[in-house]
């Protein structure tokens, strides 16, 4: 079997940002799995942007936010979205005192409309 690493692995002071996702619902829950994180005196934000299908990607805007502390365990975090347009996405800005961490994202779970 080979081995096989999951998720992203990111430096701190630079946002990565997600893909662009269809939304399947306007509000729902999202969330992130946090496998580890190096500095326990900083912190991680996450977000989930939306946009129109027909906006540039400098029109997005957050619709739902999460902050992680340096210190949390290996674990799933969830926090509510609302105000969803046609595509979302994931965009995570560890402060730069942070120098790895790796995550993965999960598929928002949408509320029916």
């Amino acid at each position: 079997m080979d081995s096989m690493i999951l998720g992203e692995t990111v430096l701190g002071g630079s946002i990565f940002l997600g893909f662009w996702m269809p939304s399947s619902g306007s509000s729902g829950v999202a969330a992130i799995e946090l496998f580890d994180i190096d500095d326990k005196s900083e912190s991680v934000t996450v977000q989930l942007m939306t946009k129109k299908s027909d906006e540039a990607d400098s029109g997005e805007s957050e619709i739902g936010s999460l902050d992680i502390a340096g210190d949390a365990s290996a674990g799933i975090y969830k926090f509510p979205v609302s105000e969803a347009q046609d595509l979302v996405r994931y965009r995570v800005n560890p402060t730069k005192g942070i120098k790895r961490l790796h995550f993965q994202f999960i598929q928002p779970l949408w509320a029916p409309n």
